[in-house]
Protein backbone atom coordinates (compact mmCIF):
# COMPACT_ATOMS: atom_id res chain seq x y z
CA UNK A 1 0.00 0.00 0.00
CA UNK A 2 0.36 3.27 -0.44
CA UNK A 3 1.71 5.21 2.83
CA UNK A 4 1.15 8.56 1.15
CA UNK A 5 -2.18 7.91 -1.10
CA UNK A 6 -1.70 8.61 -4.96
CA UNK A 7 -1.04 12.19 -4.85
CA UNK A 8 2.35 11.57 -3.98
CA UNK A 9 3.02 9.70 -7.25
CA UNK A 10 5.06 10.34 -10.15
CA UNK A 11 4.53 7.51 -12.26
CA UNK A 12 3.74 3.91 -12.60
CA UNK A 13 4.24 0.59 -14.55
CA UNK A 14 1.75 -1.47 -15.90
CA UNK A 15 2.48 -4.97 -15.96
CA UNK A 16 -0.25 -8.23 -17.72
CA UNK A 17 -1.59 -9.00 -13.79
CA UNK A 18 -2.09 -5.37 -12.91
CA UNK A 19 -5.49 -3.69 -12.36
CA UNK A 20 -5.25 0.35 -12.81
CA UNK A 21 -7.18 1.48 -10.32
CA UNK A 22 -6.13 5.40 -10.40
CA UNK A 23 -4.19 7.28 -12.59
CA UNK A 24 -1.93 9.81 -11.01
CA UNK A 25 -2.33 12.62 -12.84
CA UNK A 26 -5.68 13.06 -12.72
CA UNK A 27 -5.15 13.51 -9.02
CA UNK A 28 -4.50 16.78 -7.49
CA UNK A 29 -0.89 17.32 -6.25
CA UNK A 30 -0.37 19.00 -3.06
CA UNK A 31 1.86 22.50 -3.40
CA UNK A 32 5.16 21.11 -2.08
CA UNK A 33 7.34 18.46 -0.13
CA UNK A 34 7.32 20.91 2.59
CA UNK A 35 3.48 21.36 2.83
CA UNK A 36 3.33 17.18 3.19
CA UNK A 37 6.01 17.64 5.99
CA UNK A 38 3.78 19.60 8.17
CA UNK A 39 0.64 18.22 6.94
CA UNK A 40 -0.93 21.56 5.83
CA UNK A 41 -2.16 21.22 2.07
CA UNK A 42 -4.59 23.70 1.79
CA UNK A 43 -5.69 27.12 3.95
CA UNK A 44 -7.64 25.49 6.52
CA UNK A 45 -7.06 21.89 5.51
CA UNK A 46 -4.70 18.98 7.28
CA UNK A 47 -2.96 16.55 5.10
CA UNK A 48 -4.18 12.92 4.66
CA UNK A 49 -0.99 11.00 6.28
CA UNK A 50 -1.37 9.42 9.92
CA UNK A 51 1.35 11.46 11.14
CA UNK A 52 0.87 14.85 10.05
CA UNK A 53 0.70 18.24 12.74
CA UNK A 54 -3.59 18.31 13.63
CA UNK A 55 -2.68 20.92 16.09
CA UNK A 56 -5.61 23.24 15.19
CA UNK A 57 -3.96 26.45 16.38
CA UNK A 58 -1.16 25.81 13.46
CA UNK A 59 -3.93 24.80 10.83
CA UNK A 60 -2.72 25.94 7.20
CA UNK A 61 -1.38 27.12 4.69
CA UNK A 62 2.40 27.36 5.92
CA UNK A 63 3.23 29.54 2.88
CA UNK A 64 1.89 31.43 0.28
CA UNK A 65 5.05 31.39 -1.91
CA UNK A 66 7.95 29.88 -1.79
CA UNK A 67 11.09 31.84 -1.75
CA UNK A 68 12.00 35.18 -0.50
CA UNK A 69 9.39 38.17 0.22
CA UNK A 70 8.43 39.92 -3.78
CA UNK A 71 5.27 41.39 -3.45
CA UNK A 72 5.52 44.48 -5.35
CA UNK A 73 8.89 43.64 -7.45
CA UNK A 74 8.54 42.86 -10.80
CA UNK A 75 10.97 40.44 -12.54
CA UNK A 76 13.64 41.30 -15.21
CA UNK A 77 14.34 38.66 -17.75
CA UNK A 78 16.93 40.32 -18.27
CA UNK A 79 18.68 40.14 -14.95
CA UNK A 80 16.44 36.98 -14.50
CA UNK A 81 15.68 38.52 -10.77
CA UNK A 82 13.40 40.32 -9.33
CA UNK A 83 13.32 44.34 -9.57
CA UNK A 84 12.27 45.98 -6.31
CA UNK A 85 12.23 49.92 -6.61
CA UNK A 86 12.26 51.03 -3.42
CA UNK A 87 12.86 47.68 -1.63
CA UNK A 88 13.40 47.47 1.84
CA UNK A 89 15.39 44.09 1.53
CA UNK A 90 18.20 43.35 4.24
CA UNK A 91 20.64 40.89 4.43
CA UNK A 92 19.37 38.83 7.59
CA UNK A 93 22.59 36.30 9.27
CA UNK A 94 21.14 33.81 11.82
CA UNK A 95 24.29 32.34 13.60
CA UNK A 96 24.03 29.41 15.76
CA UNK A 97 26.31 30.42 19.39
CA UNK A 98 25.41 26.76 21.08
CA UNK A 99 28.44 25.42 22.53
CA UNK A 100 27.99 22.04 20.13
CA UNK A 101 27.63 24.70 16.94
CA UNK A 102 30.24 22.51 15.03
CA UNK A 103 29.31 19.38 15.76
CA UNK A 104 25.56 19.67 15.27
CA UNK A 105 23.53 20.37 12.14
CA UNK A 106 20.61 22.66 13.14
CA UNK A 107 19.84 22.48 8.89
CA UNK A 108 17.38 23.00 7.37
CA UNK A 109 16.08 26.51 8.54
CA UNK A 110 12.96 27.69 6.82
CA UNK A 111 12.29 31.88 7.05
CA UNK A 112 9.12 33.12 6.68
CA UNK A 113 8.29 36.91 5.90
CA UNK A 114 4.77 37.43 6.06
CA UNK A 115 2.97 41.27 6.36
CA UNK A 116 -0.16 39.96 7.66
CA UNK A 117 2.31 39.99 11.59
CA UNK A 118 0.84 36.15 11.23
CA UNK A 119 2.96 32.92 12.62
CA UNK A 120 2.60 31.77 9.24
CA UNK A 121 1.20 32.43 5.78
CA UNK A 122 3.77 34.21 3.80
CA UNK A 123 6.59 33.69 1.54
CA UNK A 124 8.72 30.73 2.75
CA UNK A 125 12.70 30.51 2.17
CA UNK A 126 14.52 27.13 2.90
CA UNK A 127 18.19 27.43 4.13
CA UNK A 128 19.44 23.85 3.69
CA UNK A 129 22.75 24.74 5.85
CA UNK A 130 26.35 25.79 5.35
CA UNK A 131 29.05 23.58 3.71
CA UNK A 132 31.87 21.80 5.91
CA UNK A 133 34.56 23.51 7.14
CA UNK A 134 36.83 20.29 7.38
CA UNK A 135 35.71 17.20 8.09
CA UNK A 136 32.65 16.60 10.61
CA UNK A 137 32.85 20.48 11.47
CA UNK A 138 30.55 23.07 10.17
CA UNK A 139 29.89 26.63 11.12
CA UNK A 140 26.08 26.82 11.82
CA UNK A 141 25.52 30.30 9.90
CA UNK A 142 22.39 30.73 7.86
CA UNK A 143 21.80 33.96 5.19
CA UNK A 144 18.60 34.87 4.37
CA UNK A 145 16.71 37.96 2.79
CA UNK A 146 14.19 39.66 4.77
CA UNK A 147 12.69 42.64 4.82
CA UNK A 148 12.21 45.79 6.93
CA UNK A 149 9.15 46.31 8.26
CA UNK A 150 7.73 42.37 8.10
CA UNK A 151 7.27 39.80 10.80
CA UNK A 152 10.01 36.76 10.48
CA UNK A 153 8.86 33.63 11.45
CA UNK A 154 12.14 31.58 11.93
CA UNK A 155 11.48 27.54 12.16
CA UNK A 156 14.54 24.89 12.56
CA UNK A 157 13.95 21.65 11.57
CA UNK A 158 14.48 19.93 15.61
CA UNK A 159 14.77 22.10 18.40
CA UNK A 160 15.95 25.26 18.42
CA UNK A 161 18.91 26.38 19.28
CA UNK A 162 19.43 28.38 22.68
CA UNK A 163 21.45 30.98 21.83
CA UNK A 164 21.31 32.26 18.36
CA UNK A 165 22.68 35.40 16.85
CA UNK A 166 20.40 37.77 14.46
CA UNK A 167 22.19 40.15 12.25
Amino acid sequence: PLSHGWRYVGGWVRSADCNVTARPEQVAKPEAQHARRYGRVAPGDFGSHPNTSRVEATRGPVYSAPGVWSKGCSFDTHWAAYRCIGGKHRHLVLEVMDWNHMDRRWAPVTVEVNDRWAPQGGTLNVLTGPAMMWPGKRLQTFHALGHAGLRHNVYFSADPPKHLRLR
